[in-house]
């Protein structure tokens, strides 16, 4: 969202008119759960003509409200708190989506699994206490498979669109219900 022009052009790189528009992305979150977000805050594309004016209350403002979890992912039962410029919540409860993406010796994988969103201690950051059928197995697939520790996620149960996906694309499935690719 916004404009990320090029490093070339003056413009491109001061002019708070191409910056994301906060209030946009936040409707924008609210009404299509992305789970991710492009956005223009003086960054631009390939080498600079002069030193980028990065608008890091911009950044800090976007990051509240749209990440790394967009806050209208807070649960209810939840005091959001703003420490030390790191947003702290935790998410709602429900049933989510993980998958990673990764390769290994040329081949590509695609991990998914479903599991759901628990009540647990409070901790740092945004953070979400997931619950699996077989944390072992997932645990097993994720240190010792060829993804490294970070995923994606998603509230609803989505694991048959990752299959057809990955079936579709010519990746390997891992199926985190499932023994094999690289569980123990």
């Amino acid at each position: 969202m916004g404009h990320v022009g090029s490093g070339a052009n003056v413009d491109d790189i001061v002019n708070a008119d191409h910056y994301t528009n906060v209030e946009q992305a936040v409707e924008f979150v609210e009404r299509t759960g992305c789970g991710s977000l492009a956005v223009a805050v003086g960054n631009a594309h390939g080498a600079y003509v002069q030193t980028p004016n990065l608008d890091f209350e911009r950044i800090a403002e976007l990051l509240w409200h749209c990440g790394p979890f967009p806050y209208s992912l807070k649960d209810s039962g939840c005091q959001a708190r703003l420490v030390g410029g790191q947003e702290r919540f935790e998410l709602k409860k429900g049933d989510i989506t993980v998958c990673r993406f990764d390769d290994c010796d040329g081949k590509y994988y695609l991990f998914g699994g479903e599991g759901r969103a628990v009540d647990g201690p409070q901790t740092n950051g945004t953070y979400v206490w997931f619950e699996t059928d077989n944390w072992k197995r997932w645990e097993e697939k994720l240190m010792f498979g060829p993804y490294i520790h970070h995923v994606g996620g998603i509230y609803g149960n989505y694991k048959p669109v990752l299959r057809e996906a990955a079936r579709y694309l010519g990746l390997i499935f891992d199926d985190a219900d499932e023994q094999g690719v690289y569980s123990l």
